[in-house]
């Protein structure tokens, strides 16, 4: 058993070896062929021995570019998101770009953005600012130039590409295996050339021009344009070129699969024949959906660009007898272009591309100031929109009209108006004012005292702001500080308004509870007091909350505590007052008068004795009170016959004993006092004897 697996093992690898011994054999086969139009005569062994070296050298070196191209494509369409889909306006497929972003590239690749071709003198640009052009005449290191782009050919429906290229070849008189080459083919992800298409572009002595059929030859030898150009100067041959060419290539066959697109130029294997392109590439299309066309008629619809083909239009299905490459538009609906390419690679039928004519929304939309927290209130004024898209805040609302929460972080609201595959995009600023910043301070007083209440808001944008109270259904006041006098101890709400200019507002609220009032009252004593017998009691009835009492009476007297006695002095109405606190300094005033009743004792001596002795010299009556008119006062004595002797209407004057200058003997005299009282008004009279003595 093991004898026969050793013999199978050596078969298969003689089999491999013999295999590449003869891919071997025949590449020498095919140099040695390809040599001998390239060996002069003279040339010793060495020098053709060079030749062949050069050969298998270049061709080794061809097989390596070419898979390295591909495989750099390949990566480029995988790390960048700008190939996983067709962007034709972005994508840089004609490097509109003026750069070869998105392609691979290698060989001598240059950009070129207008001029003509030193040879043909054709433009060196197909359409739009940029071609590419690949290898060129001078250098002897350009050989092999290529590009590559990897393309994920849709699913569905139909997909063409379109290339142009122009060519220029020294003519080497080579047959067409050995000739300089323009190749364009496609490769699979495993690196295998796919059948078709596989375009291939050369001149040969044998075949002419192949794959151009409008290759030209130049008149004069290469050197007469270029004194240096490359090449095999032994013939010194002229140059054969062609005006930009243009082929689509059908890609349905490849439909839901990765395909890399190489341009390519192969030199002589020997570095003698040379060619170089310029190559210009249109965007893939694809007919598995409608063009959208978002405008108002009229509106020019037209061929995919740079493409040579016959047309016929038709709208809605029917013909509208138009071959043109472009025709105008002027209705909404399906506009169908069915073409057949004249230069068509991999298919020979027609194709057909429909555009679909949309009137173009129009996106807009307005928003007026608001102050933040309140509602966004946008009002949606596009045209023409069945749907819409709302994007603010990293977030997506589909309605008419959204309901927005603002956020600080984002000033920018976009509106997307669609119809159809037709869309418009708007922004606009969100104007966001701040809200006042409302605050308000005070301390509670008592009852029936004036709040002092403190307006302490301001503005974050130092906007003038205005204030607006309500304290109680009975009290607003538009005062910056107002003052509030509370009734009651009852609670109550003070609600403060401020608005700034911007008519933003912030309302605040705080409860408020005024500090009851003590209840001052006391209680005397019930006596009826006179002035002469004018002591009286008073003691506090006040309520329980009072901590502090203070006593006064309008005859400057003052006490503290809840009792005391007072003695008044004199008569006539006497105010007493009590001002009574609570722990909050609260107060309240009793007060209540106490009348003192005036009072009059007379008081008249029965003897005196006018003798010069300094004692008892005048008589008079002695009154103590003053609850008599001193203005209605008389006093008079008579003799025992009935004579007056003295009288007076002074109650401060005394009779001194003398009548008319003399002495009046001893004996008993008789008196009358008469006088009114001030607070009955009654006139009183006394009467009674005196005893003069000496």
């Amino acid at each position: 058993m093991k004898l026969i697996t050793a013999l199978l093992c050596t078969a298969i690898f003689l089999s491999i070896n013999f295999q590449l011994i003869g891919q071997q054999i025949a590449l020498n086969k095919e140099i040695k062929e390809h040599a001998k139009s390239h060996v002069k005569p003279g040339m010793s062994a060495a020098q053709i021995d060079s030749l062949y070296a050069i050969a298998e050298h270049n061709h080794e070196q061809n097989e390596a570019q070419i898979a390295a191209l591909v495989k750099a494509a390949q990566k480029a369409k995988k790390s960048s998101s700008a190939l996983k889909s067709v962007d034709c306006e972005n994508g840089n497929w004609g490097f509109d770009l003026g750069t070869t972003t998105n392609w691979a590239t290698s060989g001598c690749v240059q950009l070129e953005n207008g001029g003509f071709d030193i040879y043909s003198g054709f433009p060196k640009v197909n359409s739009g600012d940029f071609s590419l052009k690949l290898s060129n005449d001078m250098n002897w290191n350009c050989l092999n130039s290529g590009a590559a782009r990897t393309y994920s050919v849709p699913a569905a429906g139909e997909t063409f590409i379109t290339i142009h290229f122009a060519v220029n070849i020294f003519n080497f008189p080579h047959f067409a295996e050995h000739a300089a080459a323009f190749n364009f083919d496609l490769y699979d992800d495993d690196m295998n050339v796919l059948a078709c298409p596989s375009y291939e572009a050369y001149f040969a002595s044998d075949e002419g021009p192949v794959g151009i059929p409008s290759l030209q030859e130049t008149p004069f030898p290469a050197t007469f344009y270029n004194p240096l150009v490359a090449g095999d100067l032994w013939f010194n041959s002229n140059v054969s070129y062609s005006n930009w060419h243009h082929v689509t290539i059908d890609l349905s066959d490849y439909a839901g699969t990765d395909v890399t697109m190489v341009f390519q130029n192969k030199w002589c294997a020997f570095n003698i024949d040379w060619i170089y392109t310029y190559i210009d590439v249109d965007c893939p299309i694809n007919n598995a959906q409608p063009i959208p066309v978002c405008e108002e008629g009229p509106v020019e619809l037209c061929a995919p660009q740079g493409m040579q083909a016959s047309y016929d239009w038709e709208f809605n299905n029917a013909s509208l007898i138009n071959d043109d490459a472009c025709i105008t538009a002027n209705e909404t609906g399906t506009y169908t272009l069915n073409f057949m390419p004249d230069y068509l690679e991999c298919s020979n039928t027609a194709y057909e591309i429909n555009f679909e004519l949309i009137t173009q929304p129009i996106a807009d939309f307005s928003s007026a100031e608001f102050c933040i927290g309140d509602p966004i209130l946008i009002q949606n004024l596009s045209q023409y929109g069945t749907t819409y898209e709302w994007q603010y805040n990293n977030e997506v609302f589909n309605e008419f009209v959204p309901s927005l929460d603002y956020d600080t972080n984002s000033d920018e609201l976009m509106l997307i108006t669609i119809t159809g595959s037709c869309r418009d995009t708007v922004v606009h600023p969100l104007i966001a004012r701040k809200k006042p910043l409302a605050a308000l301070n005070f301390e509670n007083e008592c009852v029936g005292v004036p709040y002092k209440i403190v307006n302490l808001s301001t503005d974050p944008d130092e906007s003038p702001l205005e204030a607006h109270w309500t304290i109680s259904p009975d009290y607003e006041s538009n005062a910056w500080d107002p003052q509030y006098v509370a009734i009651d101890d009852n609670i109550f709400v003070l609600s403060l308004l401020v608005t700034n200019d911007f008519g933003c507002f912030t309302e605040i609220q705080s409860k408020a509870q005024a500090f009851s009032l003590p209840k001052a009252q006391f209680e005397q004593s019930e006596e009826l007091l006179s002035e002469n017998t004018a002591l009286a009691y008073f003691q506090d009835a006040s309520s329980d909350d009072v901590v502090t009492w203070d006593w006064t009476i309008n005859d400057d007297h003052i006490y503290n505590g809840t009792e005391f006695y007072h003695e008044f002095l004199g008569a006539g109405f006497f105010e007493i007052s009590l001002i009574v606190f609570n722990e909050y300094s609260c107060s309240d005033t009793a007060s209540s008068e106490v009348l003192v009743n005036p009072s009059l004792s007379v008081y008249v001596p029965n003897t005196f004795t006018p003798n010069g002795d300094e004692h008892n010299q005048l008589f008079y009556p002695v009154f103590s009170g003053s609850d008599f008119d001193r203005k209605g006062y008389s006093f008079q004595v008579f003799n025992r016959w009935g004579e007056i002797v003295f009288q007076s209407n002074n109650f401060q004057e005394g009779w001194n004993g003398y009548h008319q200058g003399e002495q009046c003997v001893q004996g008993t005299y008789s008196w009358k006092i008469s006088y009114t009282e001030n607070i009955s008004k009654e006139v009183k009279e006394l009467v009674g004897h005196v005893n003069l003595v000496r």
